[in-house]
């Protein structure tokens, strides 16, 4: 009889757990909207955000601090064209690693190092953007310094540019 009592009321708890499972109101997963491309009607804050490519060096002036790469590395652009770097931020100003000169004709940046590791005398060729995060690339059109090259795009280090983040 007590058998039969705890079959009665296991069964009772099953048949209870099944009404009130199909009694639940599930919530739908809504699926994510796909916005559509942006018209030229649409105001600027909707469109997304596209990098410009740097026209002078009032666009670099400053610090800045490469991002993606296994080994941190800093520049400092000032308004008079000519730059320092260093792997540490605190060596830019007193002991940099490299010295040099940038100059802009259009879009394009020429970067003349003058310490050792480039020949003097011999810019790479260069375009800039300005990323919509507050970043900048750099992609080479012409550079027979491959040091440079790396230093700069992060090519040795990753298969996309590398990016170089604003320092306060």
């Amino acid at each position: 009889m007590q058998r039969k009592s705890w079959s009665l009321l296991f069964m009772a708890a099953l048949v209870l757990g099944a009404v009130q499972a199909a009694c639940t109101q599930q919530t739908p997963v809504a699926a994510t909207p796909t916005l559509p491309a942006p018209t030229p009607e649409q105001p600027a804050a909707t469109r997304p955000q596209e990098p410009i490519k740097a026209e002078s060096i009032e666009d670099l002036v400053g610090t800045w601090r490469r991002v993606g790469t296994a080994r941190e590395a800093f520049h400092r652009y000032f308004e008079d064209g000519t730059y320092t770097c260093a792997y540490a931020l605190m060596n830019l100003e007193e002991r940099p690693d490299c010295r040099g000169e940038l100059w802009f004709e259009g879009t394009h940046v020429f970067d003349d190092e003058l310490d050792p590791g480039c020949e003097p005398n011999d810019p790479g060729e260069y375009e800039v953007f300005l990323q919509p995060n507050g970043n900048i690339s750099w992609e080479v059109i012409e550079d027979g310094c491959t040091g440079r090259v790396e230093y700069l795009t992060g090519s040795r280090f990753l298969k996309g540019p590398v990016e170089w983040e604003p320092v306060s």
